[in-house]
């Protein structure tokens, strides 16, 4: 491989090949290229996805559905964002989105100011380290991470077989709250995106 920071496009090609079957942390350790720079190429080498509904709620938050290849179904989109948009409502939710392993943005619920290529790397990052961890405690897969800072907080969760639930919130978020009485609703939101279609 090259060193430094320039890859032929063979060698991009060769280190998605790789990371279509492995995690965007495996890819980075085997290949050294960070996960940032893989999220890039992943985004720019996949196969286009096509937004099929948008529109903005009463908060001025974007409603963004998207259509990756894969998805057979015609309806699903549209169920899904009836299900993601239950945690709208939840105090404090700044963003709600939902991605796939492959890097794309599958449904975003959030205002202009949220970048949603820097909230996938860090649902991305945060899932991933805590799964590393988790597995070499023996403590298996992770369920669901939280992480709170002065400004708010951020959980992530897996939804399904190949997807990541993310949902980010400001300084208005209460963490009791959130683990008394929201969790059972975004719990509920995560096994609805699980299931297939009603």
């Amino acid at each position: 491989m090259a060193h430094g920071m320039r890859y032929t496009k063979e060698e991009k090609e060769e280190i998605l090949r790789f990371r279509k079957t492995h995690t965007f942390q495996e890819t980075s350790a085997k290949y050294g290229v960070s996960m940032m720079t893989l999220f890039r190429w992943s985004k720019h080498y996949k196969d286009s996805t096509n937004v099929i509904f948008k529109s903005y709620d009463d908060k001025a938050r974007a409603v963004l559905i998207r259509s990756p290849s894969g998805i057979q179904d015609p309806t699903r989109p549209m169920h899904i964002a009836k299900v993601l948009e239950v945690l709208k409502f939840i105090e404090g939710v700044k963003a709600i989105a939902l991605f796939n392993e492959e890097g794309q943005s599958i449904a975003l619920l959030a205002s202009d100011d949220i970048n949603e290529d820097g909230l996938f790397m860090a649902s991305i990052s945060l899932y991933g380290t805590s799964q590393t961890a988790s597995k070499q405690l023996g403590q298996g897969n992770v369920d669901m991470v939280i992480s709170r800072s002065a400004a708010g907080m951020h959980l992530v969760m897996g939804a399904g077989e190949d997807r990541i639930l993310s949902v980010l919130f400001g300084e208005s978020g209460d963490f009791k709250h959130l683990i008394a009485e929201d969790l059972a609703v975004i719990e509920r939101v995560r096994q609805a995106l699980s299931e297939p279609n009603p």
